[in-house]
């Protein structure tokens, strides 16, 4: 290795002398690598510049984001402060609504109070001659009963309820008459009464499926089918619903006719004004209702001993319509 050394190295001195003598006396080549070097390092300038240049405007992307950002995030806490100042003015709103509310309602029962007392202490009192303010009269009439509707009196044909609106006004003023009390008044008992019609209504079904049911078990009884339903319709849709007969009459080529017994068949007839969907027995969906036109449905699975079909609004859900059909041991009409 020493050897090699020993050898190149002594070598390569001269050659280096030679090549830098060649280069002074050669001085257009020295021209030449000058130029090269100044292209060079103009280069290098310039990637330094474009550098500095891309560095300079990142920082400035940089300081715009963080502007936008912190412009945002400022924008947002003022937009949440202004939310919970309307929210808290809502909230001072809805207190003071509740609190007239609770003003007003104490107020009404001390009123309600009042009349229920007055209507009390009215009952036994009596007339001699009690005229109306359409001109009836009645004899030796007795209060019974006072409420915010009227007075009831027994006089000598019987008994007699008769509003504010009929009675003299000083029967009002002492009854403390109130026209929004005898309105609620009347609400309620209409209420009341369709109440009792339902309840009566229900106890019916009821009989009459005890009494299917007894007909249904007896061995000697044939089934027949009811084809009238009971339908609930509304402004927005209608719907109805009956059971085509397991029987039908054909005639054979010899004229001879001839009774074949087919499965019973649901069919129904569906119309609404908005998008719907009919579903049977609030489970299962048979169709939709394209709004003003009637849609025709037919399902031979249904429930035999009776089934509600029911037209419900696609978007809300609200029932339409509903049609209850009856059981098929039901007797024909």
């Amino acid at each position: 290795m020493s050897l090699l050394r020993t050898l190149i190295i002594p070598t390569l001195i001269p050659l280096a002398l030679l090549t830098n003598s060649c280069m002074e006396q050669d001085p257009e080549k020295k021209a030449r690598l000058e130029e090269k070097e100044a292209i060079r390092e103009e280069r290098r300038l310039e990637t330094s510049r474009g550098t500095n240049e891309y560095i300079e405007r990142k920082y400035t992307q940089i300081a715009e984001r963080k502007a936008k950002a912190q412009a945002k995030a400022e924008a947002e806490k003022a937009q949440r402060e202004a939310e919970r100042i309307s929210k808290e003015e809502h909230i001072k709103e809805l207190a003071a609504i509740e609190a007239a509310i609770d003003a007003k309602q104490q107020a009404e029962a001390e009123k309600e109070a009042k009349r229920l007392t007055a209507c009390q202490n009215y009952k036994g009192t009596t007339f001699e001659t009690l005229t109306l303010k359409d001109g009836t009269e009645y004899k030796d009439a007795k209060v019974t009963s006072a409420d915010a509707i009227g007075v009831s009196i027994m006089y000598e044909h019987g008994l007699k309820r008769i509003p504010f609106t009929n009675l003299p006004d000083e029967i009002g003023k002492i009854c403390h008459y109130d026209p929004e009390a005898a309105t609620r008044r009347q609400q309620l008992e209409a209420r009341i009464i369709q109440n009792q019609y339902a309840t009566m209504e229900a106890i019916e079904e009821l009989q009459a499926m005890a009494k299917r049911e007894a007909n249904s078990s007896s061995p000697d009884k044939k089934p027949r089918l009811r084809k009238k339903p009971h339908t609930q319709n509304s402004q927005k849709g209608s719907i109805s619903a009956h059971i085509t007969s397991g029987e039908q009459d054909i005639v054979l080529n010899n004229g001879q006719n001839m009774r074949i017994y087919t499965k019973p068949r649901l069919i129904i007839y569906a119309t609404s004004t908005v998008e719907a969907v009919v579903y049977l027995d609030n489970k299962r969906i048979l169709g939709s209702v394209t709004p003003g036109k009637t849609r025709t449905l037919k399902t031979s699975i249904f429930n035999k001993s009776g089934s509600v079909v029911t037209l419900r609004d696609r978007r809300t859900g609200d029932i339409l319509a509903k049609a209850l059909t009856q059981s098929l041991d039901s007797p024909g009409e």
